[in-house]
């Protein structure tokens, strides 16, 4: 959960650091890191900071911040975990043949027709206007189905592989360690 709520803090992080001037971002980062230390459970963190003062964080910027990584973890950290690759890792090793049979339907998934289909569906969805230069036209159109087939991929992937943690972790009794915290 502490790799998760990071990843927030540094989002969160940026998304202040947009809307201050002549803020380093390591700073402002570090700010949330250390000031939502506490009540965020992040124990490797240090108890104080030096230089918070010129972060730009308010208090306000602190209790939004608490607020939105508690409703995201509750919401999507099941969905994270599952597409973490260290995660990938422990379960190559304790469910092998889970893995493998995961691995061949994901394989079976790319080359069948819904794969394809799906990525021709979005491409559709997008109407990309034709350009006056043909050869630009291809370019354009093959890299909308590059970034199309990457984002369907996502989804593949996160469906297997929420699927295969949900039964690994069943299968060990251990599910309930994927109930919200918050």
């Amino acid at each position: 959960m502490k790799f998760f709520r990071l990843e927030k803090i540094e989002s969160l992080a940026r998304e202040k650091v947009k809307r201050l001037f002549f803020i380093d971002e390591i700073e402002v980062f570090l700010g949330f890191q250390n000031q939502l230390r506490e009540s965020l459970s992040l124990t490797t963190m240090t108890q104080d900071m030096r230089f918070y003062n010129v972060s730009g964080i308010t208090e306000s910027d602190l209790d939004e911040a608490e607020v939105r990584i508690k409703v995201a973890e509750n919401s999507q950290f099941n969905q994270w975990f599952s597409c973490w690759e260290p995660w990938h890792k422990v379960l190559e090793r304790i469910a092998p043949d889970d893995w493998q049979e995961m691995m061949n339907k994901r394989v079976e998934y790319i080359e069948s027709n819904e794969y394809q289909s799906r990525v021709n569906a979005k491409l559709s969805a997008l109407k990309i206007a034709g350009d006056s230069d043909p050869e630009r036209a291809i370019e354009i159109r093959a890299d909308a189905e590059r970034a199309i087939g990457r984002q369907v991929m996502e989804e593949i992937n996160q469906s297997l592989f929420t699927e295969l943690t949900e039964k690994v972790l069943t299968k060990q009794r251990i599910n309930s360690l994927m109930t919200p915290y918050w």
